[in-house]
């Protein structure tokens, strides 16, 4: 069964040690709120530290970093992408 076009129901990316995904709709924060995790090995097993971003702000967070940097043009870009539905593509035939 092909899972081109399908929803990614909760995406999470990792990037050294920082995890990043949306907050899951049963919370408060369904609004398409981003959360970021950072586990912690070295001090208690498992630690964690996080914060919630709000859609507006992880925008912001992404047009300012983009090479064209924050305007109200790259920040309602960067809006639009966010609030997409989420799809998954493959590559190549079955």
């Amino acid at each position: 069964m092909s899972t081109a076009n399908k929803p990614v129901t909760n995406p999470v990316h990792n990037l050294g040690g920082f995890l990043f995904d949306r907050c899951p709709s049963s919370t408060a924060h369904k609004d398409g709120s981003v959360r970021i995790r950072f586990r912690v090995c070295s001090q208690e097993p498992n630690t964690e530290y996080g914060m919630i971003v709000d859609p507006d702000s992880w925008a912001s967070l992404i047009a300012g970093l983009s090479v064209r940097g924050e305007t109200s043009e790259t920040w309602e870009l960067a809006r639009q992408l966010h609030n997409r539905p989420s799809v998954c593509f493959t590559i190549g035939t079955e």
